[in-house]
């Protein structure tokens, strides 16, 4: 590109410097290496899992805190599914029973989003599930949003540069 700036215009153009180039190309380095922890970093550590107690049997578990296979997985392996592989195999291997299912992530039963749910205080049930959700129902809409403009800025980019 640099040279095909400098064959129209007949000069190179003021972001082809090396020292420009080498801090773009160091940000782009540390932009990858920034993405690739956050990746592999774990979505709920079992540090604030064993906060949340729930205890089985103590012949069960050793009374150690019940963790969900779902809830060591890293940012990139939940985004790709890729923690449920053994649980699919496992699946196409034999038919399955309802002990064979793993346990269900603390966060998500019944009995703790019951209570999280009673706890709210509204006038209406609709005020009440919407403010149980809202964190789940903002980050959709903006989720959305980014869809939406992101889908938009293609071809308006392309309409500008032609």
């Amino acid at each position: 590109m640099r040279f095909y700036v400098k064959r129209v215009t007949g000069h190179y153009p003021a972001w082809s410097t090396g020292l420009w180039l080498g801090l773009q190309l160091f940000q782009i380095i540390a932009s990858i290496s920034t993405l690739s922890i956050i990746a592999g970093l774990h979505m709920a550590p079992p540090v604030v899992l064993a906060r949340m107690v729930r205890l089985l049997s103590s012949e069960q578990t050793n009374n150690q805190p019940v963790v969900a296979p779902d809830d060591l997985v890293t940012l990139s392996s939940w985004i790709t599914f890729t923690w449920m592989n053994k649980f699919i195999a496992f699946g196409n291997s034999k038919e399955m029973q309802p002990e064979d299912l793993p346990p269900l992530s603390l966060t998500m039963q019944t009995s703790v989003v019951f209570h999280r749910f009673r706890d709210l205080s509204s006038s209406t049930l609709l005020r009440r599930i919407l403010s149980a959700n809202a964190i789940d129902l903002a980050l959709d809409g903006l989720l959305t949003l980014c869809s939406v403009v992101f889908n938009y800025a293609g071809p308006f980019f392309l309409k500008r540069i032609l």
